[in-house]
């Protein structure tokens, strides 16, 4: 199955709104070169700085899970954000909202001024 630059654009923006949501949630995958990954019903979702230093380019891979049918999880996309321009912002958009939701953080102006007392208006 061929998906295009544009396909994949918008799977990264309707999971930066699942996100966004709170209906998917990102856990740390490995801290120390910034890798961070979600599951949904059907897929797993994975992304990590190509060069381990937290900024762009980023690699995005969507696997199907293991399963009874099938004992080994399949990659089923693997795209690099600078693969296209289209790709980019999404993806960085994503890889942000993945890191700060795997760190427990939901809102982070809300979150910095209520730690501070501030009522963030």
């Amino acid at each position: 199955m061929v998906i295009d630059d544009r396909d994949l654009a918008d799977i990264a923006t309707g999971l930066v709104v699942a996100t966004r949501r709170g209906s998917l949630k990102w856990s740390v995958y490995d801290a120390d070169s910034g890798e961070y990954t979600a599951q949904s019903q059907r897929f797993t979702y994975y992304l990590k700085p190509r060069d381990e230093d937290g900024s762009a380019p980023f690699i995005f891979e969507i696997y199907r899970p293991a399963s009874e049918s099938a004992p080994q999880a399949v990659q089923l996309v693997q795209v690099s954000s600078s693969k296209s321009p289209i790709l980019l912002q999404p993806i960085a958009e994503l890889y942000n909202l993945a890191r700060l939701d795997a760190l427990g953080i939901t809102n982070l102006k809300a979150d910095v001024l209520g730690d501070l007392g501030i009522d963030p208006v």
